[in-house]
C-alpha cells in the first residue's frame, strides 16, 4: 500500500466525538531570548487550520488558512491588534511569541501574513463539527504530519488533509452552515471542500455571507 494511502487507512471521519489532546513539540528557543528559555515550558503545535503555543496552563491559537497551491496562510494580528486580543500574559510578548512558532523547520510552506483584522485565539481545541473535531482528523493530528521529524515531505502532508478535507464534505449529512466571508480565492475551502459539498446530495448548504461570492 503507497505511503500516503497507508496513513489514511483507518482514519475516516466521522460524528463530533469528545477532543483528545494532542503531543505537543518543545519550541526551540529564538536567537535573542535563550536566557528566557530556561525557565519557560512553551511548546507550539501545528495543526491544519490554527497553529498553537502553549505555556504551562496558557495558551494561544493563530488561524491558518489552509491554500490548495502555494504556502498556506497563518494569520498574524498586528502589534496594535495583537494587544488588544491576546490574553495578559502574552500580550507584552508579540516578537518573541511568533518567533517561537516560526522557530521549527515545519514540513509546511507558510506566509506569515500580518494585519489589523487578525486576532490571538485562547480557544486551542478544534470547532465542535469541523473536520479536526472528528476521529479522522484528531488522528490525523496526533500523526503531527507537519512536524520538523515528520517522515513525510510538506507536499505529502498537505495532499493527505486534503484527501480528509473532501471526504469529510462528502461525509456531510443534512444543513451545513458556512460563515465564509473574506474566505481568500484558491483555498482549500473554496477548492476541494466547497466543490465536494455541493457534489454531496445528502447536504443543504446554508451560506450566511453571500457578498463571499463562493456561492455562484
Amino acid at each position: 500500500m503507497p505511503p500516503l494511502l497507508a496513513l489514511l487507512a483507518g482514519g475516516c471521519v466521522g460524528h463530533v466525538a469528545p477532543e483528545a489532546s494532542a503531543p505537543a513539540r518543545t519550541a526551540a528557543a529564538p536567537a535573542g531570548i535563550a536566557d528566557r528559555s530556561v525557565t519557560l515550558a512553551g511548546h507550539v503545535e501545528m495543526n491544519w487550520q490554527a497553529v498553537v503555543y502553549r505555556e504551562g496552563d496558557h495558551g494561544i491559537s493563530l488561524q491558518v488558512e489552509p491554500m490548495f497551491e502555494g504556502a498556506d496562510v497563518v494569520y498574524v494580528p498586528d502589534a496594535a491588534a495583537w494587544s488588544r486580543t491576546a490574553p495578559p500574559w502574552a500580550s507584552a510578548r508579540r516578537d518573541e511569541i511568533i518567533a517561537r512558532l516560526k522557530a521549527p523547520k515545519w514540513h509546511r510552506d507558510l506566509e506569515w501574513r500580518e494585519g489589523g483584522d487578525s486576532t490571538v485565539s485562547t480557544h486551542l481545541a478544534p470547532v465542535p463539527g469541523s473536520l479536526e473535531s472528528t476521529p479522522g482528523g484528531r488522528e490525523m493530528r496526533q500523526k503531527r504530519l507537519f512536524d520538523a521529524d515528520s517522515e513525510l515531505t510538506a507536499p505529502q502532508a498537505r495532499e493527505i488533509w486534503q484527501m480528509l478535507v473532501r471526504r469529510f464534505a462528502l461525509a456531510a449529512r443534512g444543513k451545513v452552515h458556512l460563515f465564509v466571508d473574506g474566505a481568500p480565492k484558491g483555498s482549500v475551502f473554496e477548492k476541494v471542500a466547497l466543490p465536494a459539498l455541493k457534489e454531496n446530495p445528502n447536504v443543504e448548504i446554508v451560506w450566511h455571507s453571500p457578498s463571499s461570492g463562493l456561492g455562484n
